[in-house]
């Protein structure tokens, strides 16, 4: 996995918590304790 794809998911998943759960403030960065991606 490429940096710049879990940059663009960070980004898509901000997004979305942005959009979708909060409506006054917004979050300014997305961590992650534990990143992986299984592909079936």
């Amino acid at each position: 996995m490429e940096l710049k794809n879990e940059d663009k998911i960070k980004i898509e998943i901000r997004n979305q918590i942005n959009d979708n759960i909060l409506s006054k403030s917004r979050i300014k960065d997305v961590r992650f304790t534990k990143y992986e991606i299984v592909e079936q």
